[in-house]
C-alpha cells in the first residue's frame, strides 16, 4: 500500500502500520506535485473527505483510469462517483464501513473489471467543462454588456 501525501496524522499512521507488524508493506510517498503516476499504477483511490466542494482527486483518479472508494459526504463526490460503474460510495465518517469495503475490495478483486477503463464522466471531460466555461463567461460578458448600455 502506498500513501501519497503529508499531514498532522502521518507519524500516526506510521506508529500504526509498525505496531500492526505491516510496515514492510506500507510506503508514505509524502506530498507529491504530480501524484498522477501513482494514481495510475493504484488499484484503485481512498477518497475518505468529510466533505468536498469539487473533488479534484478524486476526478483525477478517474481520469487516470483508476476507481474510486469515496465517502458519500457533501459537496460533487456522489455526481461523479457512480457505484460499481467508476467506484464506490461508503457513509461518511463511518471509518469501520470504509475498512470493510476497502478488504472486501481488494479480497474479491472487484477493482480489477473497471481499472485502466474510461471512468471519468462525460459532464467532467475537459471538452465538456471547457465548453460549460466557455458558455459561462460569454453569458457573463453579454450581460456587462447590457449592464453598460442601460448607463
Amino acid at each position: 500500500m502506498t500513501i501519497v501525501g503529508d499531514g498532522p496524522e502521518r507519524s500516526l499512521l506510521q506508529g500504526l502500520s509498525a505496531e500492526l507488524g505491516i510496515s514492510g508493506e506500507v510506503t508514505f510517498a509524502g506530498q507529491r506535485e504530480a501524484p498522477y503516476p501513482y494514481m495510475a499504477r493504484a488499484d484503485f483511490l481512498v477518497c475518505p473527505s468529510r466533505w468536498e466542494g469539487s473533488p479534484n482527486a478524486v476526478l483525477e483518479s478517474l481520469a487516470c483510469g483508476t476507481p474510486v472508494l469515496a465517502s458519500d459526504c457533501p459537496g460533487g463526490t456522489a455526481e461523479i462517483v457512480d457505484p460499481d460503474k467508476n467506484g464506490w460510495l461508503v457513509p461518511a465518517e463511518d471509518w469501520r464501513v470504509l475498512g470493510e469495503k476497502m478488504i472486501g475490495i481488494l479480497a474479491d478483486r472487484s477493482w480489477v473489471p473497471l481499472k485502466g477503463k474510461d471512468l471519468l464522466p462525460e459532464d467532467y471531460r475537459m471538452e465538456n467543462v471547457v465548453k460549460r466555461w466557455k458558455e459561462v463567461l460569454l453569458e457573463t460578458c453579454k450581460k456587462k454588456e447590457l449592464l453598460l448600455q442601460r448607463r
